[in-house]
């Protein structure tokens, strides 16, 4: 018999009756081809059809869960492998902890996390399952199907060697087993890859490459759901994805990457129980939109259910990759003039105007920075604005990227929100500039200058950006900007309901792995959404975003970058500007609406001395501040969606 190798272009492929879905019912799947002389072959376990394998006579009857894959072959010539996945909820919600033909162990635990009953340098246990706790709850099994249909899906579909193969040879061993920690960095695997939406019908399919994504994320002992890298090459298929899979307008449609996001710091995977109470999922994704809104590039996103090889393997976060393709399809020119930096350091091109750009700023020379097109100035400022409003404690020596093109450098580098998890939870008053965190290295040496110890130094000295700084704030923390507590709050409310429906599956596939399969610190809790997920979403929006604002334009303003506040936020004709008179120890209000109002006074040293509410909806409200000592404070007046702030001495 001849084996199958390479696709010949010259050979129309096999033409399946039925494309990839979800599928209510059984079905007869017929697979035809053009040519009368061609013979078809197929698969049912992943693996490229070969002569070796069984070839079509009639026609399949499909009844459960399958991928199939199959390709014509006349005269020892084959065409191009043609894959389709077929899903049937009533499977996947009773998939098997022990799939036939699957290990039961995955990677080797190393010393960072250790465990009772597992030896660091043995193979952690597997997960596969479908937890019966999550499936057969009340509140959760008659809303299944919808979860299922209520985000894209992703088909991966290959030999289950390519992911789950023990044998260390670079050409052979599985990557899911050989992470890339000692062994498997860069092991790339030939797979299938397969779109589809159950709502609008739409549907992909194409031949690319694959590879284990992440740094600690990909360590066995600390996540058993592991982020992926698709690689669009020549040598697979097309070249390129050339798909409008973001459906953002800003988004481009053709990719030679996309990132795979499992979800690792404050996810249910996470070996920290603290990181494992307060998952959400979307932080990432806020971050990323956010940066957005502020008008700034930042990487798409889009969440989506994967399979892999018909086995759900939970809800992931697809994302555009920030390599020096991805800056010029967005930025123009050409791949090849763009300096990508990163945490890690040089990712593309050469570092030598990234290391001039923090040398002149760490002197405060913002004079050459602008004259040599070295830094986009209102870009970083909205960044760093973003970080700090997130309360980002992995953030400064890590978890960043940075790119500019050599010759079209326009305003200069420009930074991209890459891996923003590790957010929000350090508290409402959490000060990234001063607080236990990684703001170091050369994103904190820009602003502060050299000496990671001091304040004193960096652009933060130079007045020109401190009133390019200021501005920026008074755009996004003032008057419906991108992080008053308006905005945000709606941004995060509606990044996380993409989710919602989906995050059942997420529970009953890995809600259970800290508790049953490698338990850690502590005895977890079953994860679930109703229990787990909504509360917290529901304390971050009842006691972050209306209160983080605030609180970082008072830190804004003890670091001397915030110089002043607006005497007067501009309002919509709507809800015009509110009046504030001062007389005898009292603050007399003229609302043009009716409304509630809260007033917080703050000393010079931004440190809050007094907040005051009046529940009243009213147009005049009166409140007493005779109590004050004589001295100049700093006034912030919210009612209904508007604030205004001021300065004032009582009398």
């Amino acid at each position: 018999m001849v084996r199958v190798f390479s696709a010949t272009p010259e050979l129309a492929p096999p033409v399946f009756s039925k494309v990839g879905s979800y599928c209510p019912e059984a079905f007869a799947l017929e697979l035809s081809v053009p040519d009368a002389g061609a013979t078809i072959y197929y698969t049912t376990d992943g693996s490229v059809p070969t002569t070796r394998s069984a070839s079509y006579s009639a026609p399949l009857y499909v009844q459960g869960t399958s991928v199939i894959r199959a390709v014509a072959v006349r005269d020892g010539a084959a065409s191009q492998v043609i894959t389709n996945s077929y899903l049937f909820i009533s499977d996947i919600i009773t998939q098997n902890r022990h799939p036939e033909g699957y290990p039961d162990r995955w990677g080797v635990l190393g010393g960072d996390v250790k465990y009772a009953g597992y030896a660091v340098g043995e193979r952690a246990p597997a997960h596969y399952g479908m937890d019966a706790d999550i499936t057969s709850h009340s509140l959760y099994r008659n809303s299944l199907s919808d979860a299922f249909l209520s985000l894209p899906t992703l088909s991966l579909v290959t030999d289950a060697s390519h992911f789950f193969s023990e044998s260390t040879d670079p050409s052979a061993g599985g990557i899911y087993i050989h992470t890339g920690v000692k062994i498997g960095d860069g092991w790339e695997r030939p797979l299938s890859v397969e779109y589809i939406d159950p709502l609008t019908k739409e549907h992909f399919q194409e031949d690319c490459g694959i590879r284990i994504h992440g740094a600690a994320s990909r360590q066995p002992e600390k996540s058993g759901k592991h982020s992926f890298r698709l690689y669009f090459k020549s040598m697979y298929g097309a070249g390129k994805l050339k798909y409008r899979f973001f459906k953002d307008e800003t988004a481009v449609s053709r990719f030679d990457h996309l990132v795979l996001r499992a979800g690792f710091g404050y996810s249910w995977m996470h070996w920290s129980l603290n990181d494992r109470r307060y998952s959400q999922y979307v932080v990432d994704a806020f971050a990323k939109r956010t940066q957005r809104a502020m008008g700034n590039l930042s990487a798409h996103n889009r969440f989506v259910h994967l399979f892999i090889n018909g086995l759900y393997w939970g809800v992931y976060d697809v994302t555009e990759r920030l390599s020096e393709k991805h800056m010029a399809a967005y930025m123009g020119g050409h791949e090849l003039d763009y300096d990508v930096m990163n945490h890690n350091g040089l990712a593309a091109g050469n570092r030598t105007a990234f290391d001039r750009m923090v040398k002149l700023a760490e002197s405060s020379d913002y004079e050459r920075l602008i004259g040599e097109q070295l830094l986009d100035m209102e870009n970083y400022i909205d960044y760093i604005l973003v970080n700090f409003y997130m309360g980002n404690v992995d953030w400064g020596d890590n978890n960043w990227y940075a790119a500019r093109n050599r010759e079209l450098p326009d305003k200069g580098f420009r930074f991209f929100c890459w891996d923003t998890e590790n957010c929000f939870y350090s508290g409402v008053n959490f000060n990234v500039m001063t607080g236990a965190g990684r703001f170091k290295g050369p994103l904190r040496r820009i602003l502060f200058g050299a000496d990671e110890k001091s304040f004193s130094g960096g652009l933060s000295q130079h007045p020109e950006f401190k009133k390019l700084f200021t501005q920026r704030a008074h755009l996004h923390l003032f008057n419906k900007g991108a992080l008053t507590p308006e905005a945000s709050s709606a941004l995060y409310a509606a990044v996380s309901d993409e989710i919602d429906p989906a995050v059942i599956l997420e529970s009953a596939r890995w809600g259970t792995y800290r508790r049953k399969t490698l338990p850690g610190d502590g005895q977890s809790p079953v994860y679930s959404r109703d229990e787990h997920f909504r509360p917290q979403k529901a304390h971050l929006l009842s006691n972050y975003f209306p209160l983080r604002t605030e609180a970082l334009i008072n830190q804004l303003l003890q670091a001397g970058l915030l110089t002043e506040l607006p005497s007067a936020v501009p309002a919509a004709a709507a809800f015009d500007e509110a009046e504030v008179r001062f007389a005898k120890g009292r603050m007399h209000i003229e609302l043009p609406q009716p409304s509630k109002i809260t007033v917080s006074v703050y000393g010079v040293d931004s440190k809050l001395v007094m907040r005051q509410e009046s529940e009243a909806v009213d147009t005049m409200h009166t409140l007493d501040f005779t109590g004050l000592k004589k001295t100049v404070y700093i006034y912030h007046l919210v009612y209904g969606s508007y604030r205004k702030a001021g300065k004032f001495i009582p009398e």
